[in-house]
């Protein structure tokens, strides 16, 4: 017998449907060996409240927190020539 203990939902957002899917002790350490060697982390920080508005427009716009900063950060970086 084996038990899980974590599940991890991907979302695709094509179709916006969300598959679950059973993560071994393994893939989680696979997982989190690749997020470190492709990822590297920034520390933002808003005026409270700030916050919020801002997740509120990422909403709006159909994308992650994450996925509506870069997003943002790439057409900026794009328009100034720096990409």
């Amino acid at each position: 017998m084996y038990i899980v203990t974590s599940v991890l939902i991907r979302v695709q957002y094509q179709t916006k449907e969300a598959i679950q899917m059973a993560l071994t002790e393994a893939q989680k350490r696979a997982n989190a060996k690749y997020v470190k060697k492709a990822y590297e982390d920034i520390r933002l920080r808003v005026k409270t409240g700030e916050k919020a508005k801002i997740e509120a427009r990422a909403k709006e716009t159909g994308q992650s927190l994450n996925g509506y900063i870069n997003g943002l950060i790439k057409k900026d970086m794009a328009g100034s020539g720096g990409e």
